[in-house]
């Protein structure tokens, strides 16, 4: 009987003789990689194969530690092949629709291009690859592919030439080659980078634009097509994310706190049955405790009035309710359980009393910090965000003191 390992394999085999097979099939699996293009091709093959309608995975440990969230009774895992060791392995990923929220359940930030970011994505894009806006932004997005397209061909025609055996570019000499990998790469790029950006790729595209992508017709080609694409999916969309998540930030610090205020407010009769002696004392914190317990202010929003909460000082002998904030080490923490502060119950210490507010991005860098619950598989950057990054060996609670240099039992450094 054969074992999962190799069943999975099959599996991903079979995938990837499929995908070139059809137009229909092809651009299915690059609508499942532009969503999750942080993954290598043969993972986004093997998610595509069984769940294509993916938008956000992850093991369980994370979606249960990291992000606080559960993985609802009875969903099933989709199966990675995992090459990242001695030998082969399967790993398993859960789907964001898998999961459900608790009520200290981080945000999950996934970004999404709005008209007004377009201008910032633009001059980015101009900026690192010398490609002006031209006459819409969909055209500088098939201008980067096309590219991009033609860099990794030059890079790596050795390669893709010595991989020819049994497919439909065998019988093609080397120019034919180079121009049927670079069609196929170009179009199959802008396809995808348009449609993780929101834009309509039927309108630019025909079906005969993608004609060149059938000659990729074993699983040997077609790896070959599919792993350019995901690498200049990743590389592009994450600076595309980058430029977004600066925007926001920008557009934020402009905003005056009296416009904050504004829009973070509740309706009146949220809080009509709050006597004024005990409103008037306090009555931020106590529209933001209603708020933050019942999921009406999210991190991202209560970090953008970090200035107007940084008074809110946490001290010891404070009476505190479920979804109180208060500032702690020049960052917010929410109360996750009543009970009254303690010197010694510091914020940065108690994970079951206090959760810091934070937005964990999708293509973030996480810097290393006490006080935090790290699970196997976690990576942090180390000093800072441009320091070493260090992946998670054993599941604790950082302490001064075991800073991930200093543990190598808790800790080992990525190769870069």
């Amino acid at each position: 009987m054969a074992s999962k390992l190799q069943e999975y394999r099959r599996m991903s085999e079979k995938a990837q003789r499929q995908l070139t097979g059809s137009l229909e099939r092809w651009q299915s699996f690059l609508a499942t990689a532009s969503r999750l293009y942080k993954y290598p091709y043969h993972e986004q093959v093997m998610i595509h194969a069984q769940r294509p309608d993916a938008t956000a995975c992850a093991e369980f440990d994370v979606w249960n530690n990291t992000m606080r969230r559960y993985v609802r009774r009875g969903s099933k895992g989709i199966a990675l092949i995992d090459t990242s060791g001695d030998r082969e392995r399967l790993r398993y990923v859960f789907d964001v629709s898998d999961t459900g929220t608790r009520p200290n359940s981080r945000s999950l930030n996934l970004w999404e291009l709005r008209e007004e970011h377009i201008p910032a994505v633009s001059s980015m894009l101009e900026k690192n690859y010398g490609i002006p806006a031209g006459e819409s932004f969909a055209v500088q997005l098939e201008a980067v592919g096309s590219q991009l397209a033609r860099e990794y061909w030059e890079d790596n025609r050795r390669d893709i030439l010595g991989i020819l055996e049994d497919s439909f570019l065998e019988e093609y000499d080397e120019f034919n080659v180079g121009v049927a990998f670079r069609n196929a790469a170009e179009v199959s790029i802008s396809y995808s980078l348009m449609l993780r950006c929101g834009l309509e790729p039927e309108n630019y595209f025909e079906h005969e634009d993608f004609m060149g992508v059938f000659d990729f017709n074993t699983p040997e080609t077609a790896g070959a097509l599919g792993t350019v694409v995901s690498g200049i999916n990743q590389q592009v969309l994450r600076e595309i994310g980058a430029t977004i998540r600066n925007y926001e930030r920008e557009l934020i610090a402009e905003r005056s706190i009296t416009d904050e205020l504004r829009m973070q407010a509740l309706p009146i009769e949220s809080f009509i049955t709050v006597s004024a002696e005990e409103a008037l004392p306090n009555a931020l914190g106590l529209l933001l405790r209603l708020a933050v317990a019942d999921g009406r202010l999210t991190d991202e929003e209560l970090l953008s009035i970090q200035p107007v909460l940084d008074g809110r000082a946490w001290r010891p002998d404070l009476a505190v309710q479920v979804g109180d904030v208060f500032s702690f080490n020049a960052s917010l923490w929410r109360c996750l359980q009543a009970h009254t502060t303690q010197s010694d119950w510091l914020p940065d210490c108690t994970p079951a009393l206090w959760r810091k507010v934070e937005v964990i991005h999708e293509d973030e860098v996480r810097v290393w910090q006490t006080g935090v619950d790290y699970i196997v598989g976690d990576e942090v950057a180390y000093p800072d965000a441009t320091g070493d990054v260090y992946v998670c060996q054993q599941a604790h609670t950082s302490l001064s003191g075991w800073e991930p240099p200093a543990v190598p039992a808790l800790w080992t450094q990525k190769e870069q």
